[in-house]
């Protein structure tokens, strides 16, 4: 019998990881997901997928990148008057700093003013002109409104405490066609990582 889509993709996905050699990320740095783990309730991030921006002894930057919003590029242009040539939805980065945006582009050419998160993946610089000149869709485009954040040692703290998990991101699931399918997709293959690693890791992670 075939395997459904959900399960095939959860397979890979941990074939990926386990063939990557470390397998499993044991400390946060840029160009890493942050898997909320099932205990982490709460409206800020209950079920959320994060990729880490910024990680050092001065604290963390990350954006959400599964929650997408009923927002449009059309909607930040509003008050400018400028048109829209980008058709795809606004995401919610995280609860700090509503009012900030943020952009990632998916791109083997590394636009002006950006930073590479991981390989192929981009922040941009944004201001309101450039804004404007935005264009495409969400399939190698991404707008973040917010940001998640971190003081010193309060994210490994809550790694500690078992409410994140990390793991290597992947640009593919950055830019997943359906976010809200990111975090379910993960939970499983975070679990069976789990389990497939030595018992002292294992203990260490879980406690």
């Amino acid at each position: 019998m075939p395997m459904r889509p959900r399960t095939r993709f959860i397979w890979l996905l941990i074939c990926w990881l386990l063939s990557a050699g470390t397998g499993w990320a044991e400390q946060p740095a840029a160009g890493q997901f942050l898997i909320a783990s099932r205990d982490l309730q709460g409206p800020a991030f209950g079920e959320t997928v994060i990729l880490l921006l910024d990680y050092s002894d001065k604290g963390a930057i990350g954006l959400i990148v599964n929650r997408q919003t009923q927002l449009t590029h059309a909607d930040l242009l509003a008050d400018s008057g400028a048109d829209s040539a980008y058709s795809g939805r606004v995401y919610l980065g995280g609860p700090v700093e509503l009012d900030s945006l943020r952009v990632l582009q998916r791109t083997t050419q590394p636009p002006e003013n950006s930073v590479e998160v991981l390989d192929g993946v981009h922040m941009i610089g944004i201001n309101q002109t450039r804004l404007g000149t935005l264009a495409g869709d969400d399939s190698s485009l991404r707008l973040y409104l917010g940001y998640s954040g971190w003081g010193p040692g309060q994210l490994d703290d809550e790694i500690a405490r078992g409410s994140w998990h990390v793991i290597p991101a992947t640009k593919e699931l950055v830019f997943a066609r359906d976010p809200r399918n990111t975090w379910q997709q993960l939970v499983p293959a975070q679990q069976f990582l789990v389990l497939a690693t030595p018992s002292a890791h294992r203990a260490k992670t879980l406690n």
